[in-house]
């Protein structure tokens, strides 16, 4: 009897370390447990992006039952601009969110609005070997941690696995289209590359080396460089692409892509990384490379845009916020892409049970961690949205050099305007 009750106290204490045991062997509860709190705090968090819907509930859901006195209040918020709507709330309405979610693009309009405080708890996560360089920079400003990286989206080159293999260079995929012969083993396949050529972030890493937009901590609206040579080069090819897989821009869509990849009928295309769950999901086996160079002598570096999860200095409970805030960011990070599509921007989390292998996804963080990181001083979107007309302008036939120009000036009087 004895030996019976030993080993159902033994299965217990079992049972009870997988329940509260996360990705990495960490206690994800941790946190709320140890909250030296008396009294029910409600925390609420606000987002703009259904997405995160379910994967916010699950938050909420697991500190409840790890404290029963935090109570997490999810409220999405339907807004232009949610800057605006939560200073409104906070500094006129007395409708301050203790947590909320935004683009890191928007730090330096939230911080000159006095709506971030300072991430200074938790140290030993919030460094560069947990979240790698483009998440820690991206929550900073002013030489200071203000956010939790949540996750992150960017531009990534998607394969076929099962009738392609990984490229670094267009060339490469170009002397697969030259030769490619169709068997009935692959006679689905209907294009061996396939891109949305109109989209600003999926054609942003061909220049991205070469245009320095907010300089090396991409704050600094008074820093705005352009390597021309490369740049125009780096365009060329660009529009090249155009002829060599013929391609039409308003017929090849992200979306057109990205479904004919998931129904094994396309080789290799780009996708940005909140696709990468709709890909999963289809069931064909696929594999992540970093978006190819043109030639010898043209870098390919992508641009990434990190979601924060961000404390209110107006909170009813500081320690209690941060808490949530890190259980959004870190502690719950195991389930984002499942509940959010996607990816986590944790860098150490273990993947399992996806169909591109963990070295892809290992090799994913590798990409983000060293990519440009988007510039976040109010009003740098006209500098992308400039870009954007660019690259369509280029494909459409207008040359190089009178696109450039016509670029080059824009920016130029757009930055002496706010400067």
């Amino acid at each position: 009897m004895k030996i019976i009750k030993r080993l159902i106290s033994v299965t217990m204490v079992c049972v009870m370390l997988i329940s509260v045991t996360a990705c990495g062997g960490t206690d994800r509860d941790e946190e709320a447990r140890k909250l030296d709190i008396e009294t029910p705090v409600t925390i609420n968090v606000w987002y703009d992006n259904k997405d995160y819907e379910r994967y916010i509930n699950t938050v909420a859901s697991g500190l409840k039952a790890a404290n029963n006195l935090v109570t997490v209040n999810p409220v999405y918020i339907e807004a232009q601009d949610i800057i605006d709507t939560l200073y409104t709330e906070t500094v006129r309405n007395n409708n301050a969110p203790d947590v909320y979610l935004m683009s890191a693009e928007n730090s330096d309009k939230a911080y000159l609005l006095g709506l971030m405080l300072e991430n200074d708890s938790y140290g030993d996560i919030y460094n560069e070997n947990i979240y790698g360089k483009a998440a820690i920079k991206s929550a900073s400003y002013k030489g200071k941690l203000y956010g939790y990286p949540v996750s992150f989206d960017m531009p990534v080159m998607v394969y076929n696995k099962k009738y392609a293999s990984s490229v670094d260079s267009y060339y490469e995929i170009k002397q697969i289209s030259d030769n490619y012969q169709v068997t009935e083993e692959n006679q689905n396949i209907k294009k061996v590359f396939d891109f949305d050529a109109s989209d600003m972030l999926i054609n942003y890493p061909y220049v991205g080396r070469y245009m320095n937009i907010g300089g090396d901590v991409s704050e600094n609206a008074d820093i705005f460089t352009i390597d021309e040579l490369n740049f125009k080069r780096a365009l060329k090819e660009y529009a090249s692409l155009k002829n060599t897989f013929g391609i039409d821009r308003n017929e090849s869509t992200h979306d057109s892509c990205l479904d004919e990849f998931t129904q094994n009928k396309l080789l290799y295309t780009i996708v940005n990384t909140s696709d990468l769950k709709k890909i999963d999901d289809s069931g064909v086996s696929y594999g992540i490379i970093p978006v190819p160079y043109f030639s010898e002598g043209l870098e390919s570096v992508p641009m990434s845009i990190t979601t924060l999860a961000v404390v209110n200095p107006y909170t009813s409970d500081i320690s209690v916020a941060k808490t949530v805030a890190r259980a959004i960011s870190y502690d719950y990070a195991a389930d984002m892409q499942a509940l959010s599509g996607h990816v986590s921007a944790r860098a150490d989390l273990i993947k399992k049970g996806r169909k591109a292998d963990n070295t892809d996804y290992n090799m994913l963080h590798d990409i983000y961690s060293d990519s440009i990181v988007k510039a976040k001083y109010v009003g740098v979107q006209n500098i992308y949205t400039r870009y954007e007309i660019l690259i369509h302008q280029i494909w459409d036939g207008k040359s190089v050099d009178d696109a450039y120009n016509e670029f080059h000036k824009g920016v130029e009087s757009f930055l002496t305007s706010i400067r």
